[in-house]
């Protein structure tokens, strides 16, 4: 029963045909097909890094308990590739997609051999992954005996999980969430990349102690990943912060205990149910360190506040723009009060930062945390040498509709009616106002225009899926899949959203990965009871689309939506 290393490489070559099956050309795919895509790749990896280890590839030739793994994996992909070229049309000589038939009724298909279901295939898949990438564990011993001894550990393993029925997980997905891990370049030229594939350890999060926690596996298993992937430690200010560009993008400052010190990483998602998942991590690691880190003091990242109605309030950094390139382009900032005719002038500049904030209405339980509506712009203003005056900070709060645009000389950044707040150690003021920025050049003057309507789009995306000021959602339900505009709702929820001012309604249709949703309401500035919008977001790792599709009847009016109501 010898395995030569071609028939490893083969077999990596197919995991890998195998994954891109699933969604070639087809970007509204079933939220399971992502998850199998991912396993085969993972598994994909694990073979060729196996078949590339001299060490480990001698043991493939010679050890039949390692032989049998490989073998056994080779049926179960084979047996998959035959049933699915049933069901598939040729893209290109490499390369099959899935027919649309097919996806359709994927729910009622057997998937393996002895007649599973989807789930039941990611189970096989995953038990494959994990005898092989245990072998792994050992690159880098030099003696034959412990590869040898490695080898048997993992195929007694292998051999149980066999004759056991396939366990499957309850967690979405089956896994934690996969990012691309990359450090920020202490040469200033860019990123170093760390890992393609790390997998957050959402388990700290039940950890009494999140400092010093470990935050992520290596999940291709490479030895120089692992070394650099698993020494990283969460830190007191460790906050994934999403940064406001095209592709979603979060950085993150951790402790690197091969280096001794401090780093910033720059994380992407994986894959669309990797980037749900992590958005949930996310909010709840907030809550966690923004809970610790006010206990001893307010901080820009992190602060406790009062809301109009009273409730303490948990303030933790959600997103922010990058501003610090143009701080030393500005000369100046001022507002005029609208309420009061009053003028505020502020002529050196100390730092700037463009912020959004979760927040957390009950600080005391664990909740997932509501985005802020607006985003704040805080001017902080240079020291007084004579300290003649105590020193300012300005807050201007943009929200999605926020106008904003450039003065006559394009040297200038203008804010429309828009509340600030001016805040020193002899107090606070809070006014609507109209708001200038001086810079000083017409290209800076478009870098801050841009980076502030960047910011915008953001919060226009809070606005469209999450509840408004004076909302409350009132039911949520599964419902049919759906088709609005060229995107496809798999498995999706309705969630209806009332206003309790404006005494109306809306629906949130959300797919099950979290990663599609299209908000139905009336149409803005119409009279007509049976006009409505339909914005639809596409949050993909790779880029965020926001769509908008018109409609009129069929659709209900307002007063007679329920949960059985859709386009």
């Amino acid at each position: 029963m010898s395995v030569q290393i071609g028939d490893v490489i083969a077999l990596s070559q197919l995991a890998w045909r195998l994954g891109k099956m699933f969604t070639t050309e087809r970007k509204n795919a079933p939220a399971k097909f992502s998850e199998v895509e991912d396993q085969f790749y993972s598994l994909s990896i694990v073979l060729k890094i196996l078949a590339e280890n001299k060490a480990l590839a001698e043991t493939i030739e010679k050890d039949n308990r390692l032989g049998r793994m490989i073998i056994n994996c080779e049926t179960s992909l084979k047996g998959l590739e035959e049933f699915l070229q049933e069901y598939s049309d040729v893209i290109t000589p490499k390369s099959r997609r899935l027919q649309d038939k097919f996806v359709q009724e994927w729910k009622k298909l057997k998937w393996t051999q002895k007649g599973g279901d989807l789930d039941a295939l990611k189970e096989n898949i995953k038990t494959h992954y994990q005898a092989l990438g245990g072998i792994l564990s050992v690159i880098g011993a030099t003696r034959m005996e412990e590869i040898s001894s490695k080898v048997g550990e993992m195929y007694d393993w292998w051999v149980k999980c066999l004759q056991k029925p396939a366990k499957i997980s309850s967690s979405p997905g089956g896994q934690e969430p996969l990012v691309c891990i990359s450090e920020k370049s202490a040469r200033g030229d860019g990123d170093d990349l760390l890992c393609p594939r790390a997998q957050i350890r959402v388990e700290c999060l039940e950890e009494e102690e999140l400092i010093g926690s470990r935050l992520f596996d290596c999940a291709c298993n490479s030895n120089d990943h692992y070394v650099n992937v698993e020494s990283l430690t969460i830190l007191s200010k460790s906050v994934l912060v999403k940064s406001i560009k095209d592709k979603p993008t979060w950085m993150l400052f951790v402790h690197s205990s091969t280096k001794g010190r401090e780093v910033e990483l720059t994380l992407t998602a994986c894959s669309v149910f990797s980037m749900n998942k992590l958005e949930e991590f996310i909010s709840r690691f907030a809550f966690r360190q923004g809970m610790a880190s006010t206990l001893y003091s307010d901080s820009l990242w992190a602060h406790r506040s009062t809301s109009s109605t009273g409730e303490e309030v948990l303030c933790v950094i959600k997103a922010q723009s990058n501003v610090s390139h143009i701080e030393d382009q500005i000369k100046g900032f001022n507002f005029r009060s609208t309420e009061t005719g009053g003028q505020y002038f502020a002529g050196a500049i100390d730092s700037v930062h463009l912020v959004q904030y979760f927040f957390f209405s009950c600080p005391q339980t664990e909740t997932d945390g509501v985005d802020s509506r607006c985003a704040e712009l805080i001017f902080f203003e240079e020291a007084d040498t004579f300290e003649s005056r105590p020193l300012r900070q300005f807050t201007v709060r943009v929200q999605y509709d926020t106008d904003v645009g450039l003065g006559s000389n394009s040297a200038t950044v203008i804010m429309s009616d828009v509340c600030c707040i001016q805040e020193s150690e002899a107090g606070g003021t809070t006014t609507q106002a109209d708001v200038e920025v001086g810079v000083k050049s017409s290209d800076a003057g478009q870098d801050l225009l841009d980076t502030i309507r960047l910011m915008q789009a953001e919060l226009w995306i809070s606005y469209l899926r999450g509840c408004r000021n004076g909302e409350v959602a009132e039911s949520k339900g599964p419902a049919p899949e759906s088709v609005f505009g060229k995107h496809h709702l798999v498995e999706p929820s309705v969630s209806e959203v009332f206003d309790t001012i404006s005494k109306r309604k809306r629906l949130v249709v959300s797919n099950k990965a979290g990663s599609l949703h299209a908000c139905i309401e009336p149409a803005t500035g119409s009279s007509d009871a049976q006009i409505f919008e339909i914005h639809v977001v596409l949050m993909g790792p790779d880029r965020i689309i926001i769509d908008k599709v018109e409609s009129s009847a069929p659709m209900r009016a307002p007063a007679d939506w329920d949960m059985n109501f859709l386009v």
